[in-house]
């Protein structure tokens, strides 16, 4: 059996502090995302990364798949993923990259969070399976 291992490391990159219309503060934040393959021969297909609220999530551990994960997860096919994400409540920001991370490689993401969308989530396929990713 092989081991994975799979490093995010968060950088908090800009903040600002701006006003809402209520006269509350609204704290905006871009964080850049570096992730890591540290694995041997498993490439990881473009990874998927949003910020949402508590009640939004990519995936949760022991339920079923949706549409969108299942087929990132089997095919590393981002678009019905993103889509589903887009008209999800409580998601406010996704980015995609561009593409794969090869076995020792990274790959830099920048991505906003303010607010109740204070949440990260990052998935990816494991490109050497037919239906496994990994998930932060």
């Amino acid at each position: 059996m092989r081991k994975l291992a799979i490093a995010v490391v968060l950088f908090l990159a800009v903040a600002s502090v701006a006003t809402t219309a209520t006269g509350a503060p609204d704290v905006r934040a871009k964080y850049e995302v570096t992730i890591y393959n540290l694995t041997r021969d498993q490439p990881f297909s473009p990874p998927v990364l949003a910020t949402h609220t508590a009640r939004a999530s990519v995936f949760t551990a022991g339920t079923a798949a949706t549409d969108g994960l299942r087929m990132m997860a089997e095919d590393g096919m981002t678009a019905d993923l993103e889509t589903e994400l887009r008209l999800a409540r409580g998601v406010a920001r996704i980015v995609v990259a561009g593409g794969p991370i090869p076995p020792g490689g990274n790959a830099s993401f920048q991505i906003a969070a303010w607010g109740r969308f204070d949440r990260l989530s990052a998935v990816g396929m494991l490109v050497n399976t037919n239906d496994s990713f990994f998930g932060l």
